[in-house]
């Protein structure tokens, strides 16, 4: 199943669907037989297939410009009420690439939650990140402040969400996932020019404040 949705992937953005050996970039960070997915050039093509050509409805614009681009209650009405996988992507400023940074998934081992009941933590009226989980909230508020676009890509076509994770999580990297792909990188590069998280000015003072806030409460807690 998964391997059917790789090909649509190729066959939708007509590049290569390419899978290295070796991360280049980060050089040993991904587990052996891994390929870096938050590394990969390829990336954007996993991003398109999440909410491209497959079902409507599958891609969901949070964040533009430094701001969300509705209010809680707007977005999550978005969101479909099914069980699913769902991908986090990023795109600097002025850049055309997503790059996606997080896969989680709403459904399996019994639970009954859907992908809706799953981002009523993570939609906020001023702010996209999950409450319950600081580093990841501080990593997507700090991404909105220096006017990163966020976009959710959804997968509702799935037989098992909790399978379709795992097989995912097997293969790739993502930035902040901490399943069984290694430790949460954060910040990370982007671009050909490897361009620094702190390169990108912050354009919300207000957001800004708030991602230094949890910062501090990070470093404090001993998790940063």
């Amino acid at each position: 199943m998964y391997g059917v949705w790789c090909m649509h992937a190729w066959l939708w953005s007509r590049h290569v669907w390419h899978v290295a050996e070796v991360c280049k970039v980060c050089k040993g960070e991904a587990q052996a037989g891994k390929a870096c997915l938050a590394h990969s050039t390829n990336m954007c093509d996993c991003a398109q297939a999440y909410g491209t050509g497959l079902r409507s409805g599958n891609l969901l614009l949070v964040s533009q410009n430094g701001s969300m681009v509705a209010d809680k209650a707007t977005l999550r009405k978005q969101v479909p009420d099914v069980f699913g996988n769902y991908m986090w992507t990023l795109t600097p400023p002025h850049g055309r690439k997503a790059r996606a940074v997080y896969l989680g998934k709403a459904g399996g081992d019994g639970i009954k939650q859907t992908l809706k009941g799953r981002f009523e933590d993570y939609l906020h009226d001023k702010y996209f990140g999950p409450k319950t989980e600081l580093f990841k909230q501080w990593a997507m508020v700090d991404a909105q402040s220096r006017a990163f676009k966020i976009e959710i890509r959804f997968r509702t076509d799935m037989d098992n969400a909790k399978s379709a994770e795992e097989d995912s999580l097997d293969q790739y990297d993502f930035a902040l996932n901490n399943q069984k792909n290694g430790d949460v990188r954060w910040p990370i590069t982007f671009g050909q020019s490897k361009k620094q998280w702190e390169e990108y000015p912050v354009i919300n003072k207000e957001l800004g404040e708030l991602a230094q806030a949890l910062q501090v409460k990070l470093k404090i807690d001993g998790k940063l």
